[in-house]
């Protein structure tokens, strides 16, 4: 699904609206929705809420999101706050049902639980200190991305 999920994006953020939606289908069709709901898009910046939604949905649980945030430098609400990382701890039950339950990171082990935040400085990556030395050999200038 993540394939399909990049082409809609990219398609999206070009203006191939048709293209976007249609990827952005597939997916949906795959999962067992109707074509009679397929997604439709009158605008490039309604095509990429909708591929940035259908993202958010078909790769739930699989650690997209976070570097989706990223990468669109447009940490929501629920990143720009320090709170509690969280998890979800799943049982089953006797009867084959499922029980879910959110937890604190770091309580079962009686450990402390960990905060996470987002910060500008997320936007780009360090630079490895061996990269960082080369330039600085060769410019003279100790360089490093913002906030790193």
């Amino acid at each position: 699904g993540a394939v399909y999920l990049n082409l809609a994006e990219a398609a999206a953020e070009c203006g191939k609206l048709d293209e976007a939606m249609k990827y952005v289908n597939i997916i949906r069709h795959r999962a067992g929705f109707s074509p009679k709901v397929d997604v439709k898009a009158k605008s490039k910046e309604e095509a990429v809420l909708l591929v940035r939604h259908e993202r958010q949905v078909e790769l739930a649980y699989e650690e997209y999101r976070y570097f989706d945030c990223r990468r669109w430098s447009l940490p929501g609400e629920d990143l720009l706050n320090e709170k509690f990382s969280t998890g979800m701890k799943i049982t089953r039950n006797e009867d084959n049902s499922f029980n879910y339950e959110r937890i604190l990171v770091g309580t079962q082990s009686a450990s402390t639980p960990s905060k996470m935040s987002y910060e500008s400085k997320y936007h780009l990556l360090p630079i490895p200190l061996v990269e960082v030395s080369k330039i600085e050999s060769q410019t003279g200038e100790r360089w490093q991305n913002p906030g790193w």
